[in-house]
């Protein structure tokens, strides 16, 4: 999950209003599906020292500086095979213990097979089905599922109530759209702000004719009020 440029909204500038009505072709998302694993599959957590041996010593492994938890880790990481996404989701609990995962519960978002050799499982973290914003990992494997690299990050400690107060409808009329703007998607998800608790938001796509003027923007699904917004473009 790459990092975003925050643009934080005064509440005193909120307008309420002016997004056009929902219509049945907008995709409006409650809930993921999680991939189904066994439990019982889901026995190997494997420490540093076994990665280690596992790569005889030559093992690349990044820890974030801000809370020295390992982020990334270039090498051999599982035990494993990994040729579907199941095999991706156990691979990454393989070293659940070390990057902090405190979960099974992840959705494959996107699995790119254009790599020569490589195939790169995107897996998106889920807090009672909805979407964690920035929890996620991108799990590497050679064509054959010999593993090669894993990173990301785990948001951990979200304890909220994921029943919304405002309804999709009601969320979308906190965003102001301008000439030529609409809405594209709108999604229930956990949004995760820098320094800030997880709040349950509506995240709300907005297209335009101009790709400047796309955005997305955050809404409070309990309070309504706008938490962020940011560019899907920048220029």
């Amino acid at each position: 999950m790459e990092a975003v440029r925050w643009i934080l909204v005064p509440l005193f500038a909120l307008l309420i209003g002016g997004c056009n009505d929902l219509k049945k072709d907008i995709p409006i998302i409650t809930t993921v599906s999680p991939v189904a694993i066994s439990e019982q599959l889901q026995s190997e957590d494997l420490s540093l020292e076994d990665i280690i041996a596992l790569n005889h010593g030559d093992v690349e492994i990044i820890r974030d500086p801000a809370t020295d938890i390992p982020r990334q880790i270039n090498g051999i990481f599982t035990t494993r095979s990994i040729l579907s996404e199941e095999d991706a989701v156990l691979a990454l609990l393989s070293v659940r213990g070390i990057l902090g995962i405190e979960s099974s519960n992840f959705a494959c978002i996107d699995i790119d097979d254009s790599r020569e050799n490589l195939r790169v499982f995107s897996l998106e973290q889920l807090h009672n089905g909805l979407s964690v914003w920035g929890g996620g990992f991108r799990v590497t494997a050679s064509k054959t599922g010999a593993p090669v690299s894993v990173g990301g990050t785990f948001q951990r400690g979200i304890e909220i109530e994921t029943t919304p107060r405002l309804d999709e409808q009601e969320a979308c009329k906190r965003v102001t759209l301008k000439s030529g703007q609409k809405t594209k998607k709108v999604q229930l998800m956990v949004f995760t702000a820098p320094d800030s608790e997880p709040r349950l938001s509506w995240q709300i796509v907005v297209g335009a004719k101009n790709p400047l003027d796309e955005k997305l923007v955050m809404v409070d699904a309990l309070s309504g009020s706008v938490l962020a917004e940011y560019p899907l473009a920048i220029d």
